[in-house]
Parts: structure tokens; C-alpha cells; sequence
């Protein structure tokens, strides 16, 4: 009777796991956790349950075992429609989803799944290692328990050829490289042959370690392979070094029974247990009347070591390297971390928001990367105008459009939605993406400081969520949000705080958001849920910008945004605001380009987020100066109290700010608007940013004045975006 079948090739040969196949007919096969919950994905091992009609009805005349095997689970937990429980089978056996084609990977029996040293361990992944050596054709492996310590494993190994066998020591050194050192077996034995039972699996109780005519094949002494170091000759000639060294060998010796410890040995690598350590220490200090401690033990190993760290003028300190603690904890491991997009066969990026301001930018030096391949931009169209002749409109406005072929076949435009769980694309290009990029870019969102946060919704948060969902879904990669310094709304004016900090929580300042804009609310609620994300091991950066102004070397500016709708009002209405207390910390958009596409580049800086703002607040322009600089370029407008300028404002037909009354009128707090209540600005803490941009003095923060005011307005007149007062 068989239960799967599956295709063997030369292709499946070479796989670590030979797939056992596919359910036959009406078979049905469930993977199965410790808690009898289905495993759907790929990856996580669970137990082999069959369900179908060729089911039996049991072992004969066996009640207890078939309570334990043949058991009735719900339809529904199994995510079948049924209403009636569904009777499967309790195999025993180990496998794990090799992707979603439904193929199974035997990994092992469930009676093979032993603890030591506090670890779950697949003596049949010890197997399948020790099997991969070309030298090895077969290996079973053995748990030996023992009641003064967690036991031992012990390997038998069939050699490819048994007169030109591969030695024991070369084995522990393979094993070494793929397994933790608990997973490491203490003796391995050499045999001609495996016996089988009558059923023919390997009979491990007949398995015995040796004859007269196999001898087994131990660590030798000088041959154990720890970190590359064979025996050495002992040239400390301290006296009494070598008696405590043999009476170290010795007491270890009783520990560990089946183990030939050498002087290099390392005695936790041979299984030395917490509570085997206590009593040696013990043991010493009943012995030389000296004390030692456990962490003395560890930073010395080995017989050699220990003899002579006890025979030393220092042997009471133990150093606590407050350095090695630093470096362990950034070393995550490779394996974990997602890909580098900057590495060779990576390069993918899936970027959002290539036709606004910023993302066109952060678009622009994406293309000038080498390392970069493709760059798949998600747009839709508007006015009648296609997504992919947006993007090129919106590059060619802010003069970043390079024609040249080897840029131009960089872009991929896809047509598509935040708004909708696959992005717009479908569901099987979504699919094809979330398997395809190297990283994810999400620099999109809408930004419109009159309308309320139910019109900010569906493109922020609902678009985010559907952002973070294309991230963590398909292969591994990690996301590059930009929020903004909004998240932390009015907290200034409202919760008189003074100084916000990159990774503090956002939860305290919630309180604000009722005074502040829609946008505000909408990139709060966007961030919070970018940061769950974050918490659940999605590997995250999040970048929080200044107000954005134009280009600090061309001068081109968003002609939508506030910052240019205030200029080129005030020049036309003849007056300016006055706003003592308001900082808006902008910074250009070149600068937070730059930033952003620079600390991205790293894998280090994942896990933090940033604020790209002037590096220090004395290097901001607060509201007023503004005004300064247009009177020094030649506009002759006049300081005036913020009510009296907002009628000038609402008395001039067709000027720049008209469209955003709300923000200025509306009031919200005490009588204050919008913008009223935007003041007494706390200081954006940059110190994620500062540490992280150390390496790059090139990236300069250029600090708005009179001269880059002027070329902005210069550049507005001549595109004739706005049209300054014919008085003036």
C-alpha cells in the first residue's frame, strides 16, 4: 500500500530532501503540528496524517494503539467544507511542504525527535548531513540517554568503500560546518552493512558498536577539528600545570564516559552539561582549594586552557568583554537577513509613488545605480494620460529624465492601485512580484493639508497596509517607508513636549491629531501599522522628512505644495503672516533623496527609523525669516497679523493660497486654525540619521536662504506657474 507518489530524477537526487510526492487518487494528507493545528506553508515540519477512503479500520485486537493513530479531527480545522469530523491516520513520520505545488519532503520519524542539552533535534537531519559526504553511502544515527547527563549521539556509517574508509575526525569536521555543536555526534562507528528488520528498516536496537572485525572510529587526541586548531605542545612550564592538567582530564573523563578527551578538546562541545560544569567547579575548589567560575569555564574550554588560566596570577578574574556583546548582538545571521538589493543577481526594486515629488526623485538616483537592474514603478493614469507617460512627464518637469537606452529599459511601469489588496495588478502579477523584487520602495501616498482624513484613507493607510502585504508575502525582502515628521502632529503646542526622538513611541501624542491636518492623521494611523509590521518581522526602515522644497542646485519645486502656495501668496496679496513660533524644518528634496536611497543601502540600518531634517535646529529657518529673505530680494511685502492677511487672502480672487482656505481659517483649537496650532515645533532628534550618514559627507544638508528663494520663484515665473502681482 502506498499513500504518495512522486517523479525521482536526477534534478530530485541532488536535493538535500527527496520528495516522497504527491497524494495518490483520493488521498488525502495533512501535515500536522504538535497541537494537531494544519501547517499550510513551506518549511515547518509536522507529522503525516492520511484521510481517504482506503483507510483502515484499524489494528486488530489493538485498542490502544489505534486510540493513538487513528484519531477524528474537525473538517473545518482541517479547512475542508464538511460538516462531519474527518478520521485520519497518525503516521509518525516527519515531512514539511516543499512550496505550494503540494509536493511533501520526508524529513524523519516522530519516535527520531530526541532533546539534548535543552534543544529539539532530528536525529534524521544528523543523518541526511553525515549522508551528503561522498564518502559516506549510508549513516543511521542513535540517542543514548544517560541519568547523569543529557546522553550522547552515537553515528554508524556505511563507507562508499569500505577499504579506503573517510576517518572519524573528518566526519566530525563535516558535521561541524553545517550543525550546531549539540547536534554533533560523539562516537561514530564504521559497519560493512546495517542490520534490517523483518520489515526492512534499519533495526536500531541490533545496531551494536562494534566486532571483532569493525573498531570503532573515536576523536583522537590532537585530531579534534575545534575552529581549525589541532594539538599543540603545552609551553607554559609553570609547575604543577601538567598534574592539574591530567587530574582535569581525568575528572572529565568521568563526565564523559564515551568520549577520548584530549587536551584541546573543547569539553561543552563533547556534552559537558550546565549542571556537569557546577559540580567540576566544585570539584576544583574542593581540590586546590581555589575558586573558579563558571564564566572562567567557558572563556577556557579546553584541558590546556583551564590548567593554565588556574595556575595563573589572574586565575580569579573572569573579563566580560562589553565589545564581543556589542558585535553578537548585530549578527543576526545571513540566512535571516533579507537579500542586499545591491548585490550581484539582486537588484529589483518595487518602488511606489514614482510620480510625485519625492519618489520622482528617489526614482532618479535609483536609475543612476549600477546596481540597480529594474525599477518597477506602480502608477496609475489620471486625466487621460497613461501610468507609464506620467512617470516620464513627472521626470522630464523636474528635468531627471535621461533618454539614454541602458536608463530608460531600467523602468518598468506597472499599471496599477494601492487601494486594492493586489496592488491592481491582479492576482497572478501581484504574484509575480512579491516573488520577483529585491526590496520595496514606498515613498507614495497623498498629501493635501485641506482634506480630512476619510479622503486621505484608502490611498495612506489602506494602500500602506496593502504595501506592507506585497512585502511580507513571496520571498523575503524589506521595506523603505517614508512617513513623515507629521506623525507627530501638533504635540508641540498641544502637549508642550519639546524634543521628539526617532524610535520613541508615537502613542503619546495621539492626543494632538484632532488639531492637526487629515494628512497628519492618515500618515499616523499609516506609520503605527508599518511599525506592527516592523514588531511581527517584517525588516523595516522608516524614513520621517522635513518639510520638502525644491532642488538645492536646479531650483525646481513642487508648485502644489504649501511652502510655494505661501511665497507666491504673500508676494501677490503684499503681505506676510506673522507666525513667531513655527518651524517647518525644510529640508530639499535632493537632500532626502540622497539620505534615504544612502541609509537604505545598508542592511545594518533596518529595524530604526529616521529623521531627515536639518542636523541641528539652529540651522533651520523659522517662519519669520522668511519674510526677511523676500524683502531682501526685492519683494516688498508687509508683516502683518495672521487674521488681517487671511482676508488679504480671501480678498484676492485667483491667488496662489485660495485653495487652501481651510488650512488657513478653519478653526480647530481655541480659535486657531490648522496652521495656527502648527507651532512651537518640538526638535526632531536626528541622531539615527547622523550616525547613519557619517560615511557620506558628500550628502550635505543646504540650508534655504535668500539666493535658492529667489531661483525658486525665478523658476515658477518662467514656467509660469504662478504670476506675481503686476504692482510688484
Amino acid at each position: 500500500m502506498f499513500a504518495t507518489v512522486g517523479r525521482l530524477d536526477p534534478e530530485e537526487m541532488r536535493r538535500s530532501h527527496v520528495s516522497i510526492g504527491r497524494p495518490v487518487g483520493n488521498t488525502k494528507v495533512y501535515l500536522l503540528d504538535e497541537d494537531l493545528n494544519p501547517i499550510t506553508e513551506a518549511g515547518h515540519t509536522g507529522e503525516i496524517c492520511i484521510a481517504g477512503p482506503q483507510l483502515s479500520p484499524g489494528y486488530l485486537n489493538r485498542n490502544e494503539e489505534n486510540e493513538k493513530h487513528f484519531i477524528s479531527l474537525s473538517a473545518t480545522m482541517l479547512g475542508e467544507s464538511s460538516d462531519k469530523p474527518i478520521r485520519v491516520y497518525r503516521t509518525g513520520d516527519l515531512a514539511q511542504w516543499r512550496d505550494k505545488s503540494g509536493l511533501l519532503e520526508f524529513i524523519g520519524r516522530a519516535d527520531d525527535q530526541v532533546k539534548i542539552s535543552g534543544y529539539r533535534v532530528e536525529l534524521g537531519d544528523i543523518s541526511c548531513c553525515v549522508e551528503k559526504h561522498a564518502k559516506v553511502h549510508a549513516c543511521v544515527v542513535k540517542y543514548i540517554p544517560e541519568e547523569s547527563s543529557s546522553g550522547y549521539i552515537e553515528a554508524y556509517v556505511v563507507p562508499s568503500n569500505w577499504d579506503s574508509q573517510v576517518t572519524s575526525d573528518e566526519l566530525v569536521h563535516w558535521v561541524k560546518t553545517s550543525l550546531p555543536q549539540y547536534m554533533v555526534p560523539s562516537t561514530i562507528y564504521m559497519k560493512r552493512r546495517l542490520p534490517l528488520s523483518h520489515n526492512g528498516k534499519v533495526d536500531k536496537k541490533a545496531l551494536q558498536p562494534h566486532n571483532e572485525t569493525e573498531q570503532p572510529h573515536h576523536r583522537k587526541e590532537g585530531g579534534h577539528p575545534k575552529n581549525g586548531i589541532t594539538k599543540t605542545t603545552r609551553t607554559n612550564d609553570r609547575e604543577g600545570n601538567e598534574e592539574v592538567a591530567q587530574w582535569l582530564l581525568s575528572a572529565l573523563q568521568g563526565f564523559l564516559p564515551k568520549s577520548e578527551i584530549s587536551m584541546n578538546d573543547d569539553m561543552f562541545a563533547l556534552g559537558l552539561t550546565s549542571l556537569q560544569a557546577a559540580r567540576l567547579v566544585g570539584m576544583i575548589k574542593r581540590e586546590y582549594k581555589e575558586s573558579i567560575t563558571l564564566a572562567q569555564l567557558h572563556q577556557n574550554p579546553t584541558v590546556e586552557q583551564l590548567a593554565k588560566s588556574m595556575n595563573s596570577s589572574d586565575s580569579n578574574s573572569a573579563q566580560f568583554s562589553l565589545e564581543r556583546c556589542v558585535e553578537d548582538s548585530k549578527d543576526l545571521g545571513s540566512d535571516l537577513l533579507p537579500p542586499d538589493w545591491h548585490s550581484n543577481g539582486e537588484g529589483r526594486v518595487f518602488l511606489t509613488g514614482a510620480t510625485g515629488f519625492l519618489g520622482a526623485h528617489i526614482l532618479h538616483g535609483l536609475l543612476a545605480m549600477p546596481s540597480v537592474q529594474k525599477v518597477a514603478c506602480l502608477a496609475r493614469g489620471k486625466n487621460s494620460v497613461d501610468a507609464s507617460t506620467r512617470v516620464k512627464q513627472t521626470l522630464e518637469k523636474y528635468n531627471l529624465w535621461d533618454g539614454r537606452r541602458e536608463t530608460t529599459q531600467k523602468i518598468m511601469v506597472l499599471h496599477g492601485d494601492m487601494g486594492d489588496s493586489t496592488l491592481g495588478l491582479g492576482e497572478k502579477q501581484f504574484r509575480w512580484l512579491i516573488n520577483w523584487a529585491s526590496v520595496v520602495f514606498h515613498v507614495g501616498a497623498r498629501v493635501n493639508w485641506c482634506q480630512p482624513y476619510e479622503a486621505h484613507h484608502v490611498p495612506n493607510v489602506l494602500g500602506t497596509r496593502n504595501v506592507i502585504r506585497a512585502a511580507m508575502l513571496g520571498r523575503r525582502k524589506s521595506l523603505h517607508y517614508v512617513s513623515s515628521i507629521d506623525v507627530w502632529t501638533v504635540t508641540g503646542y498641544i502637549n508642550k513636549v519639546d524634543r521628539v526622538y526617532e524610535d520613541e513611541s508615537l502613542d503619546p501624542h495621539l492626543n494632538a491629531l484632532p488639531y492637526d491636518t487629515g494628512y497628519a492623521a492618515s500618515q499616523f494611523v499609516a506609520e503605527q501599522i508599518v511599525r506592527r509590521a516592523r514588531a511581527g518581522g517584517l525588516p523595516t526602515a522608516i524614513y520621517r522628512p522635513g518639510f520638502i522644497i525644491g532642488h538645492s542646485k536646479s531650483a525646481l519645486a513642487n508648485e502644489k505644495d504649501y511652502f510655494s502656495r505661501l511665497i507666491m501668496g504673500s508676494i501677490q496679496c503684499g503681505c506676510f503672516p506673522h507666525l513667531p513660533d513655527q518651524f517647518l524644518d525644510y529640508v530639499t528634496v535632493d537632500y532626502v533623496a540622497e539620505a534615504v536611497l544612502h541609509i537604505a543601502s545598508s542592511r545594518d540600518n533596518l529595524g530604526r527609523s529616521y529623521h531627515i531634517v536639518p542636523p541641528d535646529r539652529s540651522l533651520s529657518i523659522g517662519h519669520d525669516q522668511k519674510y526677511t529673505m523676500l524683502r531682501d530680494i526685492g519683494y516688498p511685502v508687509k508683516m502683518v497679523d495672521y487674521r488681517e492677511w487671511v482676508e488679504r487672502i480671501r480678498d484676492s480672487p485667483g491667488n496662489a493660497l485660495e485653495s487652501m482656505m481651510p488650512l488657513l481659517d478653519e478653526p480647530v483649537h481655541e480659535g486657531l486654525s490648522r496652521l495656527q496650532t502648527s507651532k512651537n515645533t518640538p526638535v526632531y532628534d536626528p541622531t539615527n540619521t547622523t550616525r547613519a550618514l557619517q560615511d557620506r559627507p558628500d550628502i550635505k544638508y543646504v540650508a534655504l536662504d535668500a539666493t535658492l528663494l529667489k531661483q525658486f520663484i525665478e523658476n515658477w515665473e518662467k514656467r509660469e506657474v504662478f504670476t506675481s502681482c503686476p504692482s510688484l
